[in-house]
């Protein structure tokens, strides 16, 4: 994979649009991404396609309890981190995006997510993985 690909996914990574809360960063889209990656790493997920569904909100739910904090409700990642341009969705018919997202509204609206062909295939490589991990856990983590 050239290496153009991994500094542009590498930029995006350090960008991740976080919110904060009482003026504690709030870490749920990176450690979503870390999820993926984790389940990825553990050949868990085929094909680029990520399913709203108990085993991705319990290894989400596991990063947070690793790291000794309340977690975010996983249908707020899931849906937000598409606006960090490398996750984005199959919307099942006539579903559109919402302002007030819910576990419902992404059940009712989602078939699945996915990540862009280029990152999904950088992930495919272990040194990539410890790449892009390594990014999160010091931009986000420390």
């Amino acid at each position: 994979m050239s290496t153009i690909h991994k500094e542009i996914y590498s930029d995006m990574i350090c960008r991740i649009k976080c919110g904060s809360y009482q003026g504690k960063l709030i870490k749920a889209k990176p450690l979503l991404l870390l999820t993926i990656i984790n389940l990825i790493e553990k050949n868990m997920v085929e094909n680029n396609m990520f399913l709203f569904d108990k085993t991705t909100e319990e290894e989400y739910k596991q990063l947070f309890t690793v790291l000794g904090e309340k977690s975010t409700p996983f249908f707020k990642p899931f849906y937000y981190l598409q606006f960090d341009g490398f996750w984005h969705f199959n919307w099942l018919p006539n579903k559109r995006e919402t302002n007030k997202p819910s576990a419902k509204f992404i059940k009712e609206s989602i078939s699945n997510a996915y990540l862009d062909n280029a990152l999904w295939d950088l992930l495919q490589e272990q040194e990539m993985r410890d790449h892009f991990r390594s990014i999160i856990e010091i931009h986000y983590l420390k």
